[in-house]
């Protein structure tokens, strides 16, 4: 009698229970096969507004409301009506309104637990070891979290780039406004004629995406799923992974608070991890963490 043993994470029970499930991300974690994927949820903590309330105060500012469709419409309608012919006064109002009123002083930042959870994933994958993050957000209050935590960061917003060294490169696809810069990218993905130019286009962010998502078991934090440019990209992965060659049956995982979303998640490969509060999360993170660093010590790294 042949005994044949299923391949590592190909069954939906080892997926549903937590314990299998963190040690298997650990043990991506160690191996460097590990990577965040983060959405606006992060930054809501300093105050950064929704994109419902961005596009609402953007028009607020100019007297005007927000015509009566979808928001990605009503975000090139804005940009037409007020920045047709001028891309910079148009990325400099953005930039204003997206940062009014926020609170990035030394207490807030420190008590952001998601950033701590985050920051400890990205510490537990070893010495010397460069960890990426793609974060599909136009700021930069995690680098600035990071930096003061002693971590050399490199900010990667521009399509054709040099590699650089640092302890952790963060990727922004859909642009960078960072906050007390003057840097910044030269556009940004801000409205439904922007989503039509990159969607289905082999566009070298697309590349870059692409190449990192299908090597890596991704962490997906602050998603919605309902980005068109990621759920496209979340999709072709799912059929591209590495991981299809092993049968593991899902190559990401995402953190939600929506039941409802789960069907959406799994048609894409990413096992959701439904959370009845984001406060939740941190705890996930750190307990990632803790399970790397224990395999690290057996191994003595």
């Amino acid at each position: 009698m042949t005994l044949t043993v299923s391949p590592e994470m190909s069954r939906r029970d080892e997926f549903d229970t937590w314990s299998t499930l963190r040690g298997y991300l650990a043990r991506q974690l160690v191996s460097g096969r590990l990577a965040v994927v983060l959405g606006a949820g992060v930054s809501s903590h300093f105050g950064l507004p929704t994109w419902e309330a961005l596009i609402t105060s953007l028009y607020s500012g100019r007297g005007g409301v927000p015509p009566d469709k979808p928001a990605t419409f009503q975000a090139e309608d804005f940009r037409n009506k007020y920045h047709s012919r001028d891309q910079d006064s148009f990325l400099a109002d953005v930039k204003e309104t997206l940062y009014k009123g926020i609170d990035i002083s030394f207490s807030r930042m420190m008590s952001h637990h998601t950033f701590s959870g985050i920051l400890s994933i990205l510490m537990a994958s070893g010495p010397g070891t460069r960890t990426e993050v793609v974060s599909f957000n136009w700021d930069n209050l995690l680098e600035k979290y990071l930096a003061l935590h002693g971590r050399v960061v490199a900010s990667v917003f521009e399509e054709i780039h040099w590699a650089q060294s640092a302890d952790v490169a963060i990727f922004h696809p859909h642009g960078y406004l960072p906050y007390g810069e003057i840097t910044r990218s030269e556009k940004v993905i801000f409205d439904q004629l922007s989503y039509d130019e990159i969607m289905g286009s082999e566009t070298i962010w697309r590349q870059v995406l692409l190449s990192l998502f299908r090597t890596r078991t991704c962490v997906l934090v602050g998603l919605s799923g309902e980005d068109q440019h990621l759920s496209a990209l979340l999709y072709r992965v799912k059929k591209e992974h590495a991981s299809f060659v092993n049968r593991t049956l899902f190559w990401a995982v995402a953190f939600t608070t929506s039941e409802s979303s789960r069907g959406s998640w799994e048609s894409r490969g990413v096992y959701p991890i439904v959370l009845t509060d984001y406060k939740e999360l941190p705890l996930k993170l750190f307990d990632i963490t803790e399970a790397a660093v224990g395999i690290r010590s057996k191994q003595g790294v």
